[in-house]
């Protein structure tokens, strides 16, 4: 047997050290290491973080690699393996947590990668999944620190923005986005039952895409870990990290080209809607990074489609092999989709129909895979519709141009449906979306140099994904403004197709080329950044300037962009030949999108030294409600005399949820927002969601009575007619009837929180 050779001598030092940096262990490892501190530094225990990390590489990585490789069949990048079969385990975790949990034994999931990870170590024919597929496996070095520092900025950003206003403890979580104590009453509902329903309002189904939840249910149930430390920690970050780099792979596959892949990434991460207004960031509905962290449900759907998009890629250009093996892990992710994000598998249906209409035009048959593709995702689609949905619309309606009218470019500017001028004004913020969208997406302008690329079965694929989301956004409306999910969950897409136009326009860079890309993107980020400078910081308004001199205010600045941009063109054009005068006036234009990397770094600096916000939850919230969670039955009823996260003059802000997402019962009535009844009975631009009043004014009446007017009458009502058992009593905002402890029993107090028994009559508590 021939014995490798050694490197020896005095270079063999220099070749080690590359070959040490070439590795992707090192990028992976620093990446960690900075995520591990970021949490630390934000007061995430060390034990739970050593716990998670042990059940998300044992539990949820280790057996989804294992299966992606015995059943994808084909050996890739090693990252290409980890992020793909991470997300593969997660879907694997909730497809088998929801039957354990709906038969009453919700660590029944384990079994999973218990009997998975023996068989792969059992069986002589599964072994061989556990090796990699060596240097030929190895992704390259420049796109292994590239993506490292990709995902570096994304922890940071999380780190800033999101971890420093989420603390674990009182008061760091008394002030946290609206949403969030709904998402943690929602992951405190899963943990006790299956099927859900509303926990803050008692017997009101949960028409909503709730899997992520139940990933982080299972989660807490496997390692222990407290729901508000997965869900404001540690869930969001493999899931995030495990998206971007399968985004970059699935770019890298339907590309053909690293460089491509990294430039997906980056301009998701980094990159905005190019903006030449110096007073805003961002003026348009540029579906940005935010949700990744806010929205739990739009994270785990965005990472769980890219696999998806990566198998329907390989399936539809025709790779036959191990075709069985990637159709059942296509179903597998379809129906994790299924219930992690209602936006994701409409985008793919139309994706699937655009690659169909343009298959069967070229080769005047029926494309036998697209339409096997389609007929899975329908499928699941009907069964979502139907069965996790109910059929209900979600407040999602009919309601064209709302994000438009909703845009910070209307509101900034003080134009608003009802202001003298509306018509033309919205014409103008209509065209200022569509210019700031195609600048974006310049890149698709790529095709023309070489049009028959656009009849690759993956483009159609994407772009109808893309154009989709797009359309849905301009065409929909939603008391909150969820028609933007459809532009956030399309935009990755997009950017893939537009990408898709730069390597046609670009196929061979090299490293000059790379240089020169780079130098032009540089100048046309240059260029915007100076037409912001001459904009000025403040931004117009109607009031001030009337509809003529408002009109001049917003359109000068795109034509002095517009001018610079065509004069770059033509100095490009006089020097080189026309293919790459277009390769360099789309790098030009791509570029003027990581202009607003200043505008973002400003909105880290601003939040990091933040006024703290108003305090909605009371002390001792989170204490009060685990002694109730710990000392209950899942299926008691609880009251609370609150249900307003504020009070104004407009009426009370229904999104109160705090209580049972501590408590993690169900309660009788809390905060009513975010149910199909209230979504449906809002007014787009009249009154939000967030005001509309309960609709079973007698139950809110004899809830509010118990507290307010205590008696044997009262609180025996809530007893025998509604089955409530226990009462919680934020005493700081309402503070109860000192006559309450006559007919309820106190059990235990916390900060500014007290808890409350209901006996049965001549009964003691146990």
């Amino acid at each position: 047997m021939r014995t490798p050779s050694v490197p020896s001598g005095p270079g063999a030092s220099g070749v080690r050290l590359r070959s040490v940096l070439s590795s992707g262990w090192i990028p992976a490892a620093l990446v960690a290491a900075f995520a591990v501190a970021v949490l630390l530094r934000t007061g995430t225990p060390a034990s739970d973080i050593a716990v998670f990390a042990a059940y998300l590489l044992v539990g949820v990585t280790l057996p989804g690699v294992l299966v992606w490789r015995r059943l994808r069949g084909e050996r890739g990048w090693f990252a290409e393996d980890v992020a793909a079969g991470t997300v593969l385990g997660y879907a694997l975790e909730v497809l088998a947590y929801l039957p354990a949990r709906a038969v009453g034994h919700p660590r029944l999931f384990l079994l999973v990668p218990v009997y998975t990870i023996a068989a792969f170590a059992l069986f002589p024919r599964l072994r061989r999944h556990w090796r990699g597929s060596g240097r030929a496996g190895r992704a390259h070095a420049w796109w292994s620190w590239s993506m490292a520092a990709l995902a570096a900025w994304t922890i940071a950003g999380a780190g800033i923005l999101f971890f420093q206003r989420h603390g674990l403890t009182w008061p760091g979580y008394a002030s946290p986005y609206v949403d969030m104590p709904s998402h943690l009453a929602l992951v405190g509902e899963v943990r006790h039952h299956v099927p859900p329903t509303v926990p803050y309002v008692a017997g009101e189904p949960l028409h909503y895409h709730w899997f992520a939840y139940a990933e982080m249910a299972a989660t807490s149930w496997a390692t222990g870990i407290e729901a508000q430390t997965l869900l404001y920690r540690l869930s969001a970050l493999p899931i995030v990290l495990a998206g971007l780099v399968a985004l970059s792979l699935t770019a890298r596959r339907i590309t053909g080209q690293v460089w491509g892949a990294v430039l997906v990434v980056a301009t998701l991460v980094v990159g905005l809607v190019p903006s030449p207004y110096g007073w805003s960031a961002s003026v348009v509905a540029d579906g940005g990074n935010s949700a990744s962290w806010l929205s739990p449900t739009q994270a785990f759907g965005a990472a769980l489609c890219l696999p998806a998009v990566l198998l329907l890629t390989d399936l539809l250009r025709g790779d036959a092999r191990r075709g069985r093996g990637r159709w059942i892990l296509l179903a597998l992710l379809l129906a994790a989709v299924t219930g992690a994000k209602a936006t994701f598998l409409p985008l793919l249906l139309a994706g699937l129909a655009l690659t169909i209409a343009v298959r069967f035009a070229v080769e005047r048959r029926p494309p036998r895979t697209a339409l096997a593709a389609f007929g899975l995702v329908l499928c699941f689609f009907a069964f979502a519709q139907v069965v996790l949905f109910g059929g209900a619309s979600q407040g999602l309606r009919t309601a064209p141009l709302m994000s438009m009218k909703g845009s910070s470019l209307a509101t900034l500017t003080g134009v608003v449906p009802r202001a003298a001028g509306w018509p033309p004004l919205l014409a103008l913020v209509c065209a200022v979306f569509a210019v700031s969208y195609l600048i974006l997406w310049c890149g698709l302008f790529g095709l023309v140099r070489r049009p028959s690329r656009a009849l690759d079965p993956a483009f159609p694929l994407v772009l109808g994904m893309g154009l989709t989301g797009l359309a849905a956004m301009a065409w929909f409306g939603h008391p909150g403004y969820g028609q933007l999910y459809f532009l956030k969950s399309a935009r990755p897409y997009l950017i893939i197709a537009a990408v898709f136009g730069l390597v046609t326009a670009w196929p061979r860079m090299e490293r000059r080329h790379a240089s020169w890309a780079a130098g032009l993107a540089a100048a046309g980020a240059g260029i915007v950044l100076l037409v912001r400078a001459l904009a000025g910081e403040s931004a117009p308004t109607l009031a001030k300037l009337g509809e003529a001199a408002l009109v001049w205010r917003l359109i000068w600045p795109w034509l002095l962009l517009a001018g610079a941009l065509v004069t770059a063109f033509l100095a490009i054009r006089r020097f080189a030949a026309p293919g790459a005068a277009l390769a360099c006036g789309l790098a030009l234009m791509t570029g003027t999108t990581f202009a607003m990397l200043p505008a973002q770094a400003e909105v880290l600096a601003a939040a990091a030294h933040e006024t703290p916000r108003p305090r909605t939850i009371t002390a001792g919230a989170l204490q009060a409600g685990r002694w109730l969670r710990d000392h209950s039955s899942p299926d008691d009823l609880v009251a609370t005399n609150v249900h307003c996260r504020a009070e104004t003059r407009a009426g009370c802000e229904n999104r109160h949820f705090w209580i049972s997402a501590y408590t993690e019962r169900r309660m009788l009535v809390e905060g009513w927002g975010y149910t199909d009844r209230t979504s449906a009975q809002a007014r787009l631009f009249v009154f939000s969601n967030a005001l509309v009043p309960y609709w079973d004014p007698q139950r809110l009446a004899d809830n509010d009575a118990a507290f307010r007017s205590p008696s044997a009458a009262t609180i025996g009502r809530l007893r025998d007619r509604y089955g409530v058992r226990w009462l919680f009593v934020d005493e700081n905002h309402h503070k109860p009837s000192a006559e309450l402890p006559a007919f309820a029993t106190f059990i235990h107090r916390a900060g500014g929180c007290a808890v409350y028994w209901i006996p049965a009559p001549g009964k003691e508590m146990d």
